[in-house]
Protein backbone atom coordinates (compact mmCIF):
# COMPACT_ATOMS: atom_id res chain seq x y z
CA UNK A 1 0.00 0.00 0.00
CA UNK A 2 1.30 3.47 -0.84
CA UNK A 3 1.50 6.10 1.13
CA UNK A 4 1.49 9.74 0.40
CA UNK A 5 3.65 10.33 3.59
CA UNK A 6 7.25 10.38 2.58
CA UNK A 7 8.89 7.37 3.99
CA UNK A 8 12.40 6.36 2.49
CA UNK A 9 15.94 9.46 2.37
CA UNK A 10 15.25 10.05 -1.23
CA UNK A 11 11.65 11.44 -0.92
CA UNK A 12 12.84 13.35 2.75
CA UNK A 13 15.53 14.88 0.24
CA UNK A 14 12.87 15.86 -2.19
CA UNK A 15 10.40 17.32 -0.22
CA UNK A 16 13.25 19.25 1.45
CA UNK A 17 14.16 20.64 -1.68
CA UNK A 18 10.65 21.81 -3.36
CA UNK A 19 10.97 25.05 -0.46
CA UNK A 20 14.22 25.22 -0.60
CA UNK A 21 14.22 26.14 -4.50
CA UNK A 22 11.32 28.10 -3.85
CA UNK A 23 13.24 30.31 -1.55
CA UNK A 24 15.97 30.75 -3.37
CA UNK A 25 14.07 31.66 -6.58
CA UNK A 26 12.62 34.38 -4.29
CA UNK A 27 15.30 35.66 -3.01
CA UNK A 28 16.86 35.79 -6.65
CA UNK A 29 13.67 37.78 -7.53
CA UNK A 30 14.16 40.25 -4.63
CA UNK A 31 17.55 40.70 -5.35
CA UNK A 32 16.83 41.17 -8.73
CA UNK A 33 14.20 43.98 -7.87
CA UNK A 34 16.65 45.42 -5.35
CA UNK A 35 19.00 46.46 -8.30
CA UNK A 36 16.68 47.50 -10.52
CA UNK A 37 15.77 50.01 -7.99
CA UNK A 38 19.22 51.15 -7.10
CA UNK A 39 20.02 52.03 -10.84
CA UNK A 40 16.40 53.61 -11.21
CA UNK A 41 17.77 55.76 -8.34
CA UNK A 42 21.13 56.72 -9.11
CA UNK A 43 19.61 57.83 -12.98
CA UNK A 44 17.61 59.98 -11.50
CA UNK A 45 20.73 60.92 -8.89
CA UNK A 46 22.36 61.93 -12.39
CA UNK A 47 19.65 63.77 -14.08
CA UNK A 48 19.33 65.78 -10.62
CA UNK A 49 22.77 66.67 -11.03
CA UNK A 50 22.85 67.39 -14.21
CA UNK A 51 20.35 69.80 -14.67
CA UNK A 52 20.09 70.90 -10.80
CA UNK A 53 23.89 72.23 -11.34
CA UNK A 54 24.03 75.77 -10.93
CA UNK A 55 26.09 76.27 -14.15
CA UNK A 56 23.23 74.33 -16.46
CA UNK A 57 20.41 76.61 -14.66
CA UNK A 58 22.13 79.75 -15.76
CA UNK A 59 22.85 78.19 -18.95
CA UNK A 60 18.60 76.86 -19.51
CA UNK A 61 16.99 80.55 -18.28
CA UNK A 62 19.42 82.03 -20.35
CA UNK A 63 17.98 79.98 -23.52
CA UNK A 64 15.08 80.65 -21.75
CA UNK A 65 15.31 84.44 -21.79
CA UNK A 66 16.98 85.24 -25.31
CA UNK A 67 16.00 85.29 -28.81
CA UNK A 68 15.22 81.83 -30.68
CA UNK A 69 17.58 83.50 -33.25
CA UNK A 70 20.62 84.70 -31.28
CA UNK A 71 23.79 83.11 -32.35
CA UNK A 72 25.74 84.26 -29.40
CA UNK A 73 24.30 81.17 -27.81
CA UNK A 74 24.87 78.57 -29.91
CA UNK A 75 27.48 76.82 -27.33
CA UNK A 76 25.35 76.94 -24.08
CA UNK A 77 22.14 75.55 -26.06
CA UNK A 78 24.64 72.94 -27.33
CA UNK A 79 25.39 72.31 -23.78
CA UNK A 80 22.25 72.51 -22.85
CA UNK A 81 20.88 69.95 -25.74
CA UNK A 82 23.43 67.43 -24.82
CA UNK A 83 22.62 67.56 -21.14
CA UNK A 84 18.70 66.88 -21.96
CA UNK A 85 19.97 64.36 -24.51
CA UNK A 86 21.20 62.33 -21.55
CA UNK A 87 18.28 62.51 -19.91
CA UNK A 88 16.91 61.41 -23.61
CA UNK A 89 19.02 58.23 -23.58
CA UNK A 90 18.07 57.27 -19.53
CA UNK A 91 14.70 57.44 -20.19
CA UNK A 92 14.58 55.47 -23.63
CA UNK A 93 16.54 53.18 -21.78
CA UNK A 94 13.39 52.74 -18.94
CA UNK A 95 15.61 54.15 -16.23
CA UNK A 96 13.57 57.25 -15.47
CA UNK A 97 9.91 56.96 -14.37
CA UNK A 98 7.04 59.02 -15.92
CA UNK A 99 6.95 61.27 -12.69
CA UNK A 100 10.12 62.98 -13.51
CA UNK A 101 8.88 64.74 -16.63
CA UNK A 102 5.49 65.48 -15.08
CA UNK A 103 6.47 66.79 -11.59
CA UNK A 104 10.17 67.30 -12.04
CA UNK A 105 10.61 69.14 -15.59
CA UNK A 106 6.88 70.41 -15.97
CA UNK A 107 7.20 71.58 -19.55
CA UNK A 108 10.79 73.05 -19.67
CA UNK A 109 12.38 70.50 -21.99
CA UNK A 110 9.46 71.19 -24.24
CA UNK A 111 10.30 75.10 -23.86
CA UNK A 112 13.53 74.86 -24.41
CA UNK A 113 12.86 72.76 -27.23
CA UNK A 114 10.91 75.31 -28.74
CA UNK A 115 12.95 78.60 -27.60
CA UNK A 116 16.26 77.45 -29.60
CA UNK A 117 17.24 74.06 -29.40
CA UNK A 118 15.19 72.68 -32.11
CA UNK A 119 17.21 75.03 -34.43
CA UNK A 120 20.59 74.32 -32.97
CA UNK A 121 20.18 70.29 -32.77
CA UNK A 122 19.10 70.77 -36.84
CA UNK A 123 22.14 73.09 -37.80
CA UNK A 124 24.49 70.68 -36.04
CA UNK A 125 23.17 67.30 -37.34
CA UNK A 126 24.14 68.47 -41.07
CA UNK A 127 27.73 67.47 -40.21
CA UNK A 128 26.58 65.06 -37.55
CA UNK A 129 23.96 63.05 -38.45
CA UNK A 130 23.26 61.41 -35.14
CA UNK A 131 23.33 64.74 -32.38
CA UNK A 132 20.83 64.63 -29.61
CA UNK A 133 18.21 61.68 -31.28
CA UNK A 134 17.60 61.11 -27.90
CA UNK A 135 16.76 64.34 -26.65
CA UNK A 136 14.64 64.60 -30.38
CA UNK A 137 12.93 60.81 -29.45
CA UNK A 138 12.36 62.72 -26.21
CA UNK A 139 10.56 65.83 -27.12
CA UNK A 140 8.51 64.25 -30.30
CA UNK A 141 7.44 60.81 -29.02
CA UNK A 142 7.72 60.43 -25.20
CA UNK A 143 6.44 63.68 -23.82
CA UNK A 144 3.54 64.00 -25.85
CA UNK A 145 2.48 60.38 -24.99
CA UNK A 146 3.00 61.35 -21.00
Amino acid sequence: MASWWPVTLTEWAQVIQVPIVAGGLLFVWLQIRQASRAMRLQALREVLTELGDVEMRKLRSEVLSHPVDDKGLEFKKRTVAVALDRVGYMSKCGLLPDTVFTELLEGMIEELWDKGLKETVAEVRKDRPGYCKCLEWLVKEKLPNI
